[in-house]
């Protein structure tokens, strides 16, 4: 299952200056065409959001909190499941592994002489399924959420919720053990072919989900929206609304019967679940002000994440391909500052903006967010050095290095000449700054070097646009959900290059998290 999220890219070609720095606004789209990772299975956690490959890869992603990313061990996993302080996951051995906050003793991972086969984590405790049907549970018990019933057999499959535990016997005879409404309710309850129990709300909900496909819940705080458009194979309700996941793949979700949860916000999140592509698996998380975060698998097995208090900034993931720079260039400016130039064909990568790291004779020396250039102001001529240049995913992961660029005594640019403005020239136009202007149009203004200038060549994600005598130019061909930068190089009379300037334009809405 291929993640997905959307990601605008965009590569300077030609020469860069000082770079002024503006906020970066991530997303987690809906949509988008970059394949990352085959996925087996996922976890929408309070804290983070992991990935199990097919390969057995597991990757989690957190904002908040570092515990909740786990140690590199070398094993390869079947199954991942995230609650509120801890995750835990299922290697193909069938062992447990479990990271996080030791609250509770929830990281005290049990032991079978079966391989275990399912796992369920919640707030303080968890809950594994043997290769026999049998149930382990270990963490928090302060409702009987880990005392497993004596009839500890014949179960397929499990389920937790912050307040209790139920478990599906191959009869279709739901069994929970809790001491609390609505666990209650679900206790017994025949015929069930799923079970999905609330994470850290305002109380507990429970949804069952029976052979005919019909949903039922029970809510220990208000009432619970029924959905009446099935067959369903899955449902799951938290604080905000009530979800089910249709035979065909799409979705169905109701808003909660409470007035402080029918905001804008929330009807275009439940219209945005509705249109996403047919789906196999979903989950739901409430967050806090009745707020909530999304993810589901679809049937070509992207993964989808969407909401305005996700656990990730960027989903976990190593994307098939990153792309590979070419064509590394040097122009030197004097005996001790030098431009890297490079090529990267980021065309079929969307969204937000990676990086590049540079390294020389083996060292990053520098990392900037997507133009194709470095200037190099440690430069000394006579001292040999080797270039390479790396791209670098918003997810942190790098691609390969490009070809080795060596830089000795005799090095020159191609065309012959290894400088290419004079030796006391200004490296970098001062005062650049972008005034934006509505929707379409913006204008750059800089100042003047001090030596005479021709003119003033500026360039648009590496295009060269125009020639202006001035400095100052308006561009009114641009749009507001594009980022653009910009390069303006300061030509002599003589046609050598005085000056080079960089600025950076973002969208204008910002990359928008749904």
């Amino acid at each position: 299952m291929p993640l997905t999220h959307s990601m605008t890219r965009t590569t300077l070609r030609g020469y860069s200056g000082a770079l002024l720095s503006l906020p970066f606004l991530c997303a987690l789209s809906a949509s988008g065409p970059v394949a990352a990772a085959d996925v087996a299975d996922f976890a929408l956690g309070e804290h983070n959001i992991c990935i199990v490959d097919t390969s057995g890869k597991l990757e989690c992603n957190s904002n908040s909190n570092s515990r909740m990313i786990p140690t590199d061990t070398g094993n390869t996993y079947s199954k991942v499941s995230s609650g509120g302080q801890h995750s835990c996951a299922i290697t193909t051995a069938g062992e447990i592994e479990c990271w996080g906050e030791a609250n509770f003793g929830a990281l005290n991972t049990p032991v079978s002489n079966f391989p275990f086969v399912d796992i369920s984590s919640s707030e303080g405790h968890s809950c594994a399924l043997d290769a026999n049907g049998q149930v382990a549970c270990w963490g928090l018990n302060s409702n009987g959420q880990t005392d497993v019933p004596e009839d500890n057999a014949d179960f397929v499959a499990i389920e937790t919720g912050t307040s209790g535990s139920c478990g599906i016997k191959s009869s279709g005879l739901a069994v929970c053990w809790s001491n609390t409404w609505p666990f209650t309710w679900v206790d017994a309850r025949e015929g069930i072919i799923d079970i999905q129990l609330s994470q850290r709300e305002i109380g507990d909900t429970a949804c069952t989900v029976n052979e005919q496909g019909e949903v039922s819940c029970a809510a220990t705080y208000g009432s619970v929206a029924p959905l009446d458009d099935g067959p369903y194979t899955k449902a799951s309700s938290n604080a905000v609304m009530l979800c089910g996941l249709k035979t065909d793949g799409d979705m169905d979700c109701n808003l909660r019967d409470r007035t402080f949860v029918q905001t804008q916000s929330n009807i275009d999140l439940l219209a945005s679940i509705e249109a996403l592509p047919a789906l196999i698996d979903f989950d739901t998380r409430y967050e806090y002000d009745y707020h909530m975060s999304f993810c589901g698998v679809d049937i070509n097995q992207q993964l989808h994440c969407l909401g305005d208090s996700l656990p990730a900034d960027f989903l976990p993931g190593e994307p098939e391909s990153l792309p590979v720079p070419t064509d590394l260039s040097l122009n030197i400016y004097g005996s001790n500052v030098a431009e890297l130039l490079w090529r990267a064909d980021l065309s079929q990568i969307e969204g937000a903006p990676g990086q590049f790291r540079v390294y020389r004779n083996g060292e990053m020396v520098n990392q900037s967010y997507a133009n194709a250039s470095y200037l190099d102001r440690d430069f000394e001529e006579g001292v040999s050095y080797v270039y390479q240049v790396a791209y670098v995913a918003p997810d942190g992961m790098e691609g390969e290095l490009s070809e080795a660029l060596p830089v000795n005594d005799e090095f020159s640019n191609p065309g012959g000449d290894n400088v290419v403005s004079p030796p006391n020239a200004a490296i970098t136009l001062n005062d650049v700054v972008v005034s934006r202007y509505g929707e379409g149009s913006l204008e750059l203004f800089w100042s003047r070097p001090a030596q005479p200038t021709r003119q003033y060549d500026i360039y648009r994600n590496g295009e060269l646009l125009t020639s202006t005598p001035g400095p100052s130019y308006f561009d009114n061909q641009i749009n507001a959900t594009n980022a653009y930068q910009y390069t303006i190089v300061a030509i002599a009379s003589d046609g050598s290059i005085l000056a080079t300037g960089f600025a950076q334009a973002a969208s204008l809405y910002g990359l928008q998290c749904y």
